[in-house]
C-alpha cells in the first residue's frame, strides 16, 4: 500500500510532558518545523497542573496528538504510554525541555533506511542553560558501533531526546510487554540502550542535532542519587553477566573510570595499580565468557586505562601548580 502523508506516518516523535509549560512551546516548535514532515507527534501529559495542556491545544497542526493522564502515572508508564499510542515505523524521543535542530529527523531516518541492521541511532548534542545560552559542553561520543556494548558496561553512552529507534527493535526488547521498566523511574533509558545493544546495532551520528538543557528542574539533576542508584544496578547486571559480583570498593572504582569528569582522583601509584587490576579482572571475565567481542572489549578497556592514567597526571598537575 502506498504510503500517504499524515495518514501513515514513517516516523512517531514522543513527547512526555509534566508540568513543562518554561520550555515546551520551543521544544513543540522544533519537532513541528523539521525538515521532513511525514511524522506523527505523540504527546502524553502526565496530569499537569501548570498550563501545560493550554500550551499544547494552541496549536492546531494535525500531527499533534494529544493524551492526558487523569491522575499522574510517572515517566516509566508515560513513556510506554506514549509508544502504545504511536503508529510509525520508527520512534523519535523529545523530552520537553529540549530543542531539535531541524535536520534530526531527515538525518537520522537516512541513517536507518541505509542500515537496516540498525535499532538505535542518536547524535550528539549541546547543552543549554534555563536562558538557552550555550554552555560550551557537547557531549559528542564517537565510538564505532562494534564498541558501543562494550561501552554501555560502564556508562549511558546515549542523550534519551537525541534518539530515533526502529520499532522492530522495541517490539523484541518489550520485558512484560514494556518497552520501559517500571523498576529504572530515573534510568530508564540507559536500561533500554543496554537491552537494545545485545540485539542491534547503535551509534551516534558524529553531528549535533539536539540542545539538551540544563536546569534546575530538570529531572536528572533533582533525582541525582536515585539517578546514581539505579545506574550502579543496571552496570551490575551486566557485571553479573560477565560472572562478577563486584564488592562496593569495586563497583565505586568502576563507575569512577566510566565517568566522563572524574573529579579528585588518586594520583597515588596503588589507585593506579587498582586501576589496572579491576580492568584485568574484566578482561579475563569476558575471555571466559565470551559476552563481549574480545578484540573490542580489550580496546575499549585499554582505552580507558590510558584515560584514567591521563587524568591522574592532569590531577597532579594542578596539585603542583
Amino acid at each position: 500500500m502506498q504510503q500517504v502523508a499524515g495518514l501513515y506516518p514513517k516516523i512517531t516523535v514522543v513527547m512526555p510532558v509534566y508540568n513543562g509549560e518554561k520550555y515546551l512551546d520551543t521544544a513543540i516548535k522544533s519537532i513541528l518545523n523539521q525538515k521532513f514532515t511525514n511524522f506523527e507527534f505523540v504527546i502524553v501529559d502526565d496530569a499537569s497542573t501548570d498550563n501545560s495542556v493550554e500550551i499544547i491545544n494552541s496549536y492546531q497542526d494535525q500531527r499533534i496528538k494529544l493524551i492526558k493522564n487523569n491522575v499522574n502515572l510517572g515517566i516509566p508508564t508515560t513513556r510506554n504510554k506514549c509508544l502504545q499510542e504511536s503508529s510509525g515505523e520508527y520512534v523519535a524521543v523529545l523530552d520537553c525541555d529540549d530543542y531539535a535542530y531541524p535536520s534530526r529527523l531527515a538525518e537520522q531516518l537516512e541513517f536507518m533506511e541505509n542500515n537496516p541492521d540498525f535499532g538505535m541511532v542518536g547524535s550528539w548534542v549541546e547543552l543549554i542553560d534555563e536562558n538557552d545560552d550555550l554552555t560550551g559542553e557537547v557531549w559528542n561520543e564517537d565510538e564505532p558501533s562494534q564498541k558501543i556494548p562494550c561501552r554501555l558496561l560502564f556508562h549511558n553512552y546515549f542523550a534519551h531526546s537525541a534518539v530515533l529507534l526502529r520499532r522492530s527493535a522495541l517490539d523484541a526488547v518489550k520485558i512484560n510487554g514494556e518497552v520501559y521498566r517500571q523498576d529504572y523511574p530515573n534510568a530508564q533509558d540507559y536500561d533500554l540502550w543496554v537491552r537494545i545493544s545485545k540485539k542491534f546495532k547503535v551509534w551516534n551520528i558524529p553531528k549535533v542535532l539536539i540542545k539538551y538543557r540544563v536546569h534546575s528542574h530538570c529531572i536528572s539533576l533533582k533525582a541525582a542519587n536515585l539517578v546514581e542508584q539505579l545506574t550502579c544496578k543496571i552496570v551490575t547486571e551486566q557485571m553479573n553477566n560477565l560472572g562478577i559480583q563486584p564488592t562496593d570498593k569495586q563497583l565505586a572504582l568502576h563507575r569512577q573510570i566510566g565517568s566522563y569528569n572524574p573529579q579528585e582522583i588518586d594520583t597515588s601509584i596503588e589507585y593506579i595499580k587498582e586501576v589496572a587490576n579491576w580492568l584485568t579482572i574484566l578482561r579475563n571475565a569476558n575471555n571466559k565468557t565470551g559476552v563481549y567481542d574480545h578484540h573490542n572489549f580489550n580496546q575499549v578497556l585499554a582505552d580507558l586505562q590510558l584515560s584514567m592514567f591521563c587524568h591522574c597526571l592532569k590531577q597532579r598537575e594542578i596539585e603542583f601548580t
